[in-house]
């Protein structure tokens, strides 16, 4: 049997362009306490170290990766900030901020930070069964895992046999830091790992429970749009973390309760207002109580205690469903202003965007609304396909000029070095109308997306029409945030990550957000 060492890393103070964080302070010593203690984490070494430089820190993360076994189990935390790198969007590489980490001009001097690129190659190098947790900003952009435009997310390089990496946000996303008490991440990885996350067998709780424990608590508790993410080989999925708990009639009693709320959360979904009706249901409870040796008050203190975020969430629905519905009172959905503002009051309410959507369609349904743009008058509408048509024409005779006149040969244009004055200037509806019926399906019309991304698209494209060009903006950019974060954390057989895919390439989707 090989060894269980942990190296875990925090930082509070940073360099100028950096606020302080004590809440990552808190996160390290609640860490350590957890993996030290022998009836849970049962870590034969948990190395430990807070507010170092990235010299010290870079010289010891080398040390603990190399000389290790097959057989042995390391695991490497961080909590503190992180940062995209001073590379623009096109360039972005995940750095880990350490106390010597600051910012020069408002971006960050990189040579002082820890690259994931660094870490990557450790972990790279390493032969030991690997877990990696990191709780900071856009962690889930480690090895430059995010890229502009229509290149894939590949995760290829992270996908060591026995390696799992557990990320507190995805590549686009800022995670949730306290300032003084535990971040959300690490908050839900610790009541997991006291026995949260135990799926009811076995010695071990796994490293895919924990995830799936706090992937839990971050839809239920809809704080923000972080959500965590988790990249590994199937093999990493069984990776033993921390002990099983041993028996206990609350923590029993609390992981039913739990269950049975999840159950109803995913059948009854904007329904479920955290209030158990059926019989069938609380006879499930009762009877698992008097199994127990609960008393009736107990009981229900922890159903209270299970039951507070579905309330909570309810609650938000149902003030969400409300202003949506004063916003459409006129008949249509609500566009500029109006749509900004029910933005506002979803981050406010701390309501998650596909919550929010669900809402949104089914009260367009019930309501029967239309688009403000659906309905000009005849005239008004054939004068707007043609401009529409004009615009995109346009647009997909630069992308083939781009590509390298592939688009205008096929239609037939040809490129002229006499002076811009001396050209007859072209008509360009008739040339928007033949690059279009022309209909090289890859460039145009080519992907029927799913749901959500064709409700997203549909209301850019209305809100394009309609001149409001930021909410068309926010519409196409959901698309491609909402897409890259499920190439993430979906397999790449599965219909979700297709999905993402087709989303992600669209050429609609790609000019419109180019020209929005």
């Amino acid at each position: 049997m090989g060894k269980r060492l942990a190296l875990l890393i925090g930082t509070s103070e940073y360099g100028s362009g950096f606020e302080a964080l004590p809440g990552s302070l808190k996160d390290l010593q609640a860490m350590k306490d957890v993996l030290e203690d022998p009836d849970c984490g049962a870590f034969d070494v948990v190395e430990c170290w807070e507010n170092r430089d990235r010299n010290f820190l870079a010289t010891r993360i080398e040390d603990f990766f190399r000389d290790r076994t097959a057989e042995d189990i390391l695991l490497f935390y961080f909590s503190g900030h992180g940062d995209l790198g001073s590379g623009g969007f096109l360039h972005q590489q995940l750095h880990l901020c350490v106390s010597s980490t600051y910012k020069k001009q408002g971006q960050l001097v990189e040579s002082s930070a820890l690259s994931t690129s660094f870490l990557k190659r450790q972990l790279d190098l390493s032969r030991a069964q690997k877990v990696v947790i990191l709780d900071c900003c856009y962690s889930g952009a480690i090895a430059d895992l995010i890229q502009k435009g229509e290149a894939d997310v590949s995760f290829a390089s992270l996908r060591a046999q026995g390696q799992i990496i557990l990320a507190s946000s995805s590549a686009v996303q800022p995670s949730l830091q306290e300032k003084h008490g535990l971040s959300l991440y690490t908050q839900y990885l610790i009541e997991g790992m006291r026995g949260a996350a135990y799926p009811g067998q076995g010695d071990w709780i796994l490293a895919q429970d924990l995830h799936a424990y706090a992937e839990r608590r971050f839809e239920i508790e809809k704080k923000g749009s972080s959500s965590p993410v988790i990249l590994t080989e199937d093999t990493a999925f069984n990776l033993p973390i921390v002990k099983a708990p041993r028996p206990k009639p609350e923590l029993d009693y609390r992981n039913t309760c739990d269950r049975i709320f999840q159950e109803l959360d995913r059948a009854l979904g904007l329904n479920f207002n955290g209030v158990i009706e059926t019989k069938v249901d609380r006879g499930r409870l009762d009877t698992r109580r008097e199994n127990l040796g609960l008393s009736l008050e107990e009981a229900q203190k922890i159903e209270e205690q299970v039951r507070k975020p579905y309330i909570k969430r309810a609650e938000q629905r149902q003030k969400y469903a409300r202003y949506f519905k004063e916003a459409a009172q006129d008949g249509y959905i609500p566009e500029g202003r109006t749509r900004q503002g029910l933005m506002e009051i979803r981050q406010n309410l701390s309501l998650g965007e596909s919550d929010a959507a669900q809402i949104e369609q089914a009260l367009v349904q019930e309501l029967s609304l239309k688009p403000r743009s659906a309905v000009p008058s005849e005239k008004a509408g054939t004068d707007e396909r043609y401009r529409r048509l004009a615009w995109v024409g346009g647009a997909l005779a630069a992308v083939g000029l781009l590509i390298g006149g592939g688009v205008a040969v096929r239609c037939g244009f040809s490129l002229s070095c006499s002076p811009a004055e001396d050209r007859p200037q072209p008509d360009p509806l008739p040339a928007a109308q033949a690059l279009i019926s022309a209909g090289d399906s890859r460039f145009y019309g080519s992907t029927e997306l799913a749901d959500p991304y064709e409700t997203l698209k549909q209301q850019g494209i209305d809100a394009f029409s309609a001149e409001n060009y930021s909410d068309a903006e926010d519409a196409f950019e959901a698309i491609r945030n909402q897409a890259i974060e499920n190439r993430q954390r979906f397999a790449s057989a599965t219909p979700e990550y297709q999905a993402a895919g087709n989303a992600l390439k669209d050429p609609e989707i790609l000019i419109y957000l180019n020209n929005a």
